[in-house]
């Protein structure tokens, strides 16, 4: 199966994909030059997304993050027109940002949901059901 990683950056999530079995392109408008797989420089609201079997997209958080706010930056959003291409594509596909981002129905996973060493949240839109695991308490 192949997968598109949308604003793919330096390849966390094409990981997360290679890692489940998908051969993946990953897709941004800078260069990534350490990106581990096939990559294409390219703006993600132009790119076309037919070809491919599922797609992630991790639009930029900026205008969602708590730090925005505080520094009074403003930051376009991206989650709307990459879910518009998303569901017009017809594929399966999954959003990922920061908590407060406005996502659809989303479901919330932590680092220590994975038993790693960290408290970042994340949520996550799809058009298929995925189940949110049970999150432990944080600890110091």
């Amino acid at each position: 199966m192949r997968a598109l990683d949308l604003f793919c950056c330096g390849g966390g999530a094409g990981m997360g994909l290679h890692n489940a079995g998908l051969e993946v392109t990953g897709v941004d408008i800078n260069p990534q030059p350490k990106y581990p797989f096939k990559f294409i420089q390219a703006d993600a609201l132009e790119f076309d997304v037919t070809g491919y079997d599922f797609i992630w997209a991790s639009p930029p958080c900026q205008a969602f993050t708590r730090a925005k706010k505080l520094q009074g930056n403003q930051h376009q959003d991206l989650i709307e027109p990459i879910r518009r291409i998303l569901v017009s594509s017809g594929k399966p596909f999954c959003i990922e940002n920061v908590v407060g981002a406005p996502l659809i129905n989303p479901i919330m996973l932590c680092g220590t949901m994975f038993n790693l060493k960290t408290y970042r949240h994340r949520i996550f839109e799809s058009n298929f059901k995925i189940v949110q695991p049970s999150h432990p308490p944080h600890t110091n």
